[in-house]
């Protein structure tokens, strides 16, 4: 079910990265994540925004808007950012780790 699922956000998302979030979420304490990242990753780049500055903590990045994903894995930090609810109260740190591996 969850590898019909297209890249949500193909203009910052890459296909190797959306392959390994769909392949995480075949994992029994990763299940709904994709469907999750995909649900909150579908907001388009605004038309002049800057892409690929790096994000600092704290701010949101220009042209992000309230796309948290993007936020989260364009995070220069994003070992010390939160993950999206549910996902940062539900997974270990260990199990954050594999979501930044994506």
């Amino acid at each position: 079910e969850t590898e019909a699922l297209g890249n949500p956000a193909p203009a910052w998302l890459s296909d190797k990265t959306w392959s390994e979030i769909i392949d995480l979420s075949k994992l029994p304490n990763f299940k709904g994540f994709a469907e999750h990242v995909a649900t909150h990753s579908r907001h388009p780049v605004a038309e002049g925004t800057v892409t690929g500055a790096p994000v600092v903590e704290g701010q949101a990045p220009p042209g992000h808007g309230s796309d948290p994903y993007r936020h989260y894995f364009e995070n220069v930090n994003a070992h010390t950012a939160f993950l999206p609810d549910p996902w940062d109260t539900r997974l270990n740190n260990f199990q954050k780790m594999l979501v930044l591996k994506c």
